[in-house]
């Protein structure tokens, strides 16, 4: 991900820092939220692969958005966390292998 294209500029940073703004503080994480995802999955597209990359950030945001649903201490619980790491470790490291 590169930070001084100017498409990070026009599409993600200024609208999201007008949105975190100007809206209340109970809507503030849903903005970071919501760009974030989207963020990355368009730089998944065009730097990670293109539609698997894109899916893979999508997955991982949809898991990210549900993990409300888990229960504590449940094995779907310690599921999405292992799954959200690995997917993690994959973007993260997968240059150096």
């Amino acid at each position: 991900m590169i930070f001084n294209e100017l498409n990070f500029f026009i599409f993600f940073l200024i609208p999201s820092v007008l949105f975190f703004h100007f809206l209340s503080y109970k809507h503030r994480p849903w903005v970071l939220t919501v760009f974030g995802i989207l963020f990355f999955t368009y730089f998944g597209y065009y730097h990670f692969g293109g539609l698997w990359g894109s899916l893979v950030v999508c997955i991982f945001g949809w898991e990210l958005l549900t993990s409300r649903l888990y229960k504590p201490h449940s094995k779907w619980c310690l599921f999405g966390i292992i799954q959200a790491i690995a997917i993690l470790f994959a973007f993260e490291y997968i240059v150096f292998f």
